[in-house]
């Protein structure tokens, strides 16, 4: 279920920025914490992968170093904000999970080198405040970076359930 929010939210200077190597390796389990889009061309997804919580906001101006990531990009977006209603077929999936996924498997080679020792959620506190970082991909000189950091306390307690 996406849902459009404000984007207010700043966020503290960046930790690390990597390019992302393309990889073939597959997207560990994920759990979709929460995705929401508005107006234009900006999305948030928090997944939980590799024991923490990764924030990731993209916006397509970040992506307009890479013509193919762009367009890919904005494909999956025009699909899912196409408002035609979602069937289930053999050939196409829910617009939402494709775009989600998407994003997450961009994002996977970064996610994987900050990830957790420990990669399972052992307990429901645990599950509800994990440690938890913000990414940004973006593209610069062409190639795709992914910049990382650290949440402000206004956006953790956003992301933490009550």
């Amino acid at each position: 279920m996406a849902n459009s929010r404000s984007k207010t939210t700043p966020t503290i200077p960046l930790v690390m920025a990597q390019p992302v190597q393309p990889s073939t390796e597959a997207l560990p389990p994920y759990d979709i914490v929460d995705f929401c889009y508005g107006v234009g061309t900006d999305t948030e997804l928090t997944i939980l992968c590799y024991g923490k919580r990764f924030h990731i906001t993209v916006s397509a101006d970040n992506l307009q170093g890479d013509p193919h990531i762009a367009n890919e990009y904005l494909s999956l977006l025009q699909k899912l904000d196409s408002g035609e209603p979602f069937e289930q077929s053999k050939d196409e999936g829910d617009p939402m999970e494709e775009l989600c996924f998407w994003i997450a498997f961009c994002c996977n080679p970064h996610m994987r080198v900050l990830a957790s020792k420990q990669q399972e959620v052992r307990t429901l506190y645990d599950w509800f405040h994990p440690d938890t970082l913000v990414l940004t991909p973006k593209v610069i000189d062409g190639t795709l970076h992914v910049h990382s950091s650290i949440p402000d306390q206004q956006l953790l307690q956003q992301l933490t359930p009550k």
